[in-house]
């Protein structure tokens, strides 16, 4: 399935972050010493942009349409961004949708000290003593961790990845986070990319094979073409109970 011309209209009309954002998001990828966080290093803020830009706008016509932006204005949408590194997507994101709420999933202490300050430094933490109000949340944790949590399982709108890891892998570890109706937005190779590539019509046939992504209440419903290199899956059903395992990575689903 390909992005519909009625969704790349409104992907159009995307949101951006105001140039004073962008500045300050850029004067904070500077900041580090350590040259695994000081992104500006290797890229400039553009191609930092450049990089999340199909992510970001894919969100855009979901959260139009979803039901804590339409029937219930008083509530923010929830979404994780699943393996947040440095924060490059969460970040950009949280600058361009601030009526969202952004929580920033990552298992090294590290990086989360740095995520931390980011959230300070860009100005996306609460004025409010209560965490669950804060814009952008850092959670340190592993993803497989918080699926099984009472306080985060099945009570997030959206989950998008970025380099997580394999389609099974990510899927598994983003379902049971997802409400009924919830959406999985995945950075994929578009279809032009794989153009030259013999394994093309085994990559869309496998990466997300149906019968894997129904044992976890996923269906895929927009894959990656050449207009954009996102695929998104929907949460049709509540994921199993069984799910997210502890062995996840050393065994897939698929």
């Amino acid at each position: 399935m390909t992005i519909s011309r009625r969704t790349m209209s409104t992907i159009v009309q995307t949101p951006k972050p105001s140039s004073t954002d962008l500045s300050r998001l850029h004067a904070f990828l500077s900041s580090s010493d350590h040259p695994k966080f000081n992104l500006s290093s290797r890229f400039t803020i553009a191609q930092h942009m450049e990089h999340v830009k199909a992510l970001v706008t894919s969100l855009h016509p979901l959260l139009l349409s979803s039901p804590t932006g339409t029937q219930q204005q008083q509530q923010q949408d929830r979404i994780v961004d699943l393996g947040s590194g440095s924060g490059v997507l969460g970040f950009i994101c949280a600058l361009t949708y601030p009526h969202v709420q952004f929580t920033l999933l990552e298992s090294r202490a590290k990086c989360c000290d740095f995520l931390e300050r980011g959230v300070i430094e860009l100005g996306l933490s609460s004025n409010s003593n209560e965490r669950s109000s804060s814009r952008v949340v850092v959670c340190h944790s592993r993803a497989e961790t918080l699926g099984m949590s009472i306080g985060h399982r099945h009570l997030y709108d959206g989950v998008m990845s970025r380099r997580f890891g394999p389609s099974g892998t990510t899927a598994e570890c983003a379902a049971p986070l997802l409400r009924q109706g919830g959406f999985l937005l995945v950075s994929d190779p578009p279809a032009a990319a794989l153009s030259s590539s013999p394994n093309k019509n085994h990559h869309h046939l496998v990466r997300w094979p149906k019968n894997g992504l129904s044992k976890l209440g996923l269906t895929l419903e927009i894959r990656s073409s050449e207009m954009s290199a996102v695929t998104m899956l929907r949460a049709t059903e509540s994921c199993s109970e069984i799910y997210p395992r502890s062995r996840r990575i050393k065994f897939p689903l698929f």
